[in-house]
């Protein structure tokens, strides 16, 4: 699992955070150009004519982490919109979809990233591929404190993953 627990350093505590994942693992040079893409647009992010003040990261070639704050302020819905609408445009534009939350995003025992739907991952469940140890990943998480608390990535079993989709414990009392 990744330590995030520094990441972006140069973003209050209290940023938000989107996170976004890809259907599929993506290309260097889509990775290449996504990078571009959002290193201009957080140059120039505005929101009702504040500066937005963010950093990104992309994660594993498929999950982009975007944090974001406004000094003395929110960011409006607009200015969330934008960069919204920037990356549905280049996943439009390069042949790929972002996840919706309603997918589950873990680990697999080789270390790579896995999206399913929710039905497949309690099938997981149910026939031990997923055990309380398998790394998920929180994408409902909102802000940078909670990424650098270690909620993004995490075992199954201290996740909310665990509560939900009923993964056995392997501690007997």
């Amino acid at each position: 699992m990744n330590d995030y627990s520094t990441c972006f350093p140069e973003l209050d505590p209290d940023s938000k955070l989107w996170i976004y994942v890809a259907d599929r693992v993506l290309g260097d040079e889509v990775v290449r150009a996504l990078h571009a893409k959002v290193a201009s647009f957080a140059e120039m992010w505005s929101s009702h004519g504040r500066v937005v003040i963010s950093d990104f990261k992309i994660v594993e070639a498929q999950i982009v982490l975007l944090g974001a704050f406004v000094e003395q302020g929110e960011i409006s819905g607009c200015g969330i919109d934008k960069s919204l609408h920037l990356l549905e445009q280049f996943a439009d534009e390069s042949g790929f979809e972002w996840l919706s939350h309603l997918s589950v995003v873990f680990r697999n025992e080789k270390g790579s990233v896995v999206t399913v739907p929710r039905s497949e991952f309690r099938n997981l469940v149910k026939s031990g591929v997923v055990s309380e140890s398998t790394p998920v990943f929180d994408t409902s998480i909102s802000s940078l404190l909670e990424l650098r608390k270690g909620h993004f990535e995490r075992s199954a079993g201290t996740s909310w993953h665990g509560r939900v989709f009923q993964i056995p414990s392997s501690v007997t009392i």
